[in-house]
């Protein structure tokens, strides 16, 4: 089964909110309060969350389907050096 990010009980997306919570916590930002904020101000900032949520969804994506990518090149490459019917000769004993 594919861990992913919703899933809060994989022990990855734990760890990462852990640490994530942590930094939060050492930074010594005054971030303003909220609840303070007019509606209107939060819905614009619930919609950025989102976007931003969304962004970072699609990039996970691509980098997967990278790491994918490199696995089977990678695992490609021993197959076409195995395979190789000319070894290149050094140039001395070409004299």
């Amino acid at each position: 089964m594919c861990k992913t990010r919703q899933d809060p009980e994989t022990d990855e997306f734990m760890d990462l909110r852990s640490r994530a919570e942590v930094a939060i916590q050492e930074k010594a930002i005054d971030h303003p309060d909220v609840s303070t904020l007019p509606t209107k101000k939060l819905r614009a900032l619930v919609h950025e969350l989102r976007v931003h949520h969304i962004e970072l969804e699609m990039q996970n994506d691509e980098l997967k389907r990278v790491q994918l990518a490199l696995g089977a090149s990678r695992d490609e490459y021993p197959h076409l050096y195995d395979f190789a019917n000319i070894l290149p000769q050094p140039r001395s004993r070409l004299k």
